[in-house]
């Protein structure tokens, strides 16, 4: 069995909430459910960027970084 945890951001006009999930990588497939008092605005899957980045490209505050 693979599975992994992965932290899920969920952001609404009142609150904002952090769940860590456990991922199945084998079946590729994982549902999640939040209980929230409004519908999200923004869904953020591993806010703190703690799973490797392959593309080796993000962005801090606007500024684009690449790792060659």
């Amino acid at each position: 069995m693979m599975e992994m945890p992965v932290e899920i951001e969920v952001i609404t006009p009142i609150e904002v909430s952090v769940e860590r999930v456990w991922v199945d990588g084998v079946n590729k497939k994982t549902l999640v459910t939040f209980n929230v008092e409004r519908e999200p605005e923004k869904i953020v899957i591993d806010p703190n960027e703690w799973i490797v980045n392959w593309n080796k490209e993000y962005s801090i505050n606007g500024v684009k970084i690449r790792i060659d």
